[in-house]
């Protein structure tokens, strides 16, 4: 009996030292180790204009297994999830260019997420948040030429919305002029002056950034100004900022490039060129 009993203690001693063994063994174990994923640019959320085009550098590092396979997919807010992009991957590092074209992906509020995938079937992921720029850049257009009020041969008036030169001698009304010169008199001498028979107002701000103009930048430039409807003494690289649209709080913003005075008034005329 005693035998029996040393012989059970022993046995269960055993046991118990193999599932310690065991445990220690699955414990020192080394967890598999991911691919890595690296993508610049490396800010998270992107704010972006419609016409951007974002380039992404996406560098892959293996972790325990060589890499297998990049896959790039998109996440419009409250939509679903899109691959926009795959490459098959190989060996322990890589670089991959993706081009986000906005215009053909125009979601205002999108999640870009990288996902590079191993030969385990482990997975690296990084993602990239982006958002439509609610104040885009202006769109520029050039060359308008706006002849004298005299003029009875070309263009004398100019609408914004639809960018159209008018010639005011043919039109019913004249509501739809927002630019027009505005000669005193007929003679050998331009004024220089432009005004609106649209009711159209005017600020000039030759301190303006014409260059990178936003519609949130004409607003406030137009706000902190006494707007006028007729703006006298034009010359050349003066900037003028006007509301043309109340209902949508619209601006365009107007750049002197030329003022041509030339013998009577047939001919006299300004060029600008204008954005909005």
């Amino acid at each position: 009996m005693f035998l029996y009993k040393t012989f059970f203690k022993m046995k269960n001693s055993s046991i118990l030292l193999a599932i310690i063994i065991a445990l220690i063994s699955v414990s020192c174990e080394k967890d598999p180790e991911p691919p890595g994923v690296v993508v610049n640019p490396n800010t998270y959320i992107l704010y972006v204009d419609i016409d951007d085009v974002i380039e992404f550098t996406i560098e892959g590092i293996s972790g325990d297994a060589s890499l297998k396979s990049l896959v790039v997919s998109s996440k419009p807010e409250g939509g679903v999830t899109t691959a926009i992009f795959e490459e098959e991957l190989f060996g322990e590092l890589s670089t991959s260019t993706y081009v986000l074209e906005m215009g053909q992906n125009p979601a205002e509020d999108q999640l870009v997420v990288f996902t590079i995938t191993d030969e385990d079937g482990y997975t690296g992921q990084t993602a990239r948040r982006i958002q439509l720029n609610n104040d885009p850049v202006m769109e520029e257009s050039t060359g308008h030429d706006l002849y004298s009020n005299f003029s009875t041969g070309n263009t004398n008036g100019f609408n914004i919305s639809g960018l159209e030169p008018l010639f005011m001698g043919s039109l019913p009304d004249s509501s739809g002029v927002d630019i027009a010169q505005l000669d005193a008199t007929n003679d050998d001498i331009q004024d220089n002056i432009i005004s609106s028979y649209s009711a159209l107002k005017f600020t000039r701000n030759n301190s303006f950034n014409y260059a990178a103009a936003r519609q949130s930048m004409a607003m406030s430039s137009y706000d902190a100004s006494v707007p006028l409807q007729t703006i006298s003494n034009l010359e050349i690289d003066d900037i003028l900022i006007t509301r043309y649209d109340t209902l949508n709080m619209l601006h365009a913003a107007i750049k002197i490039i030329d003022i041509q005075d030339m013998p009577g008034t047939e001919e006299d005329r300004i060029i600008f060129n204008l954005k909005k």
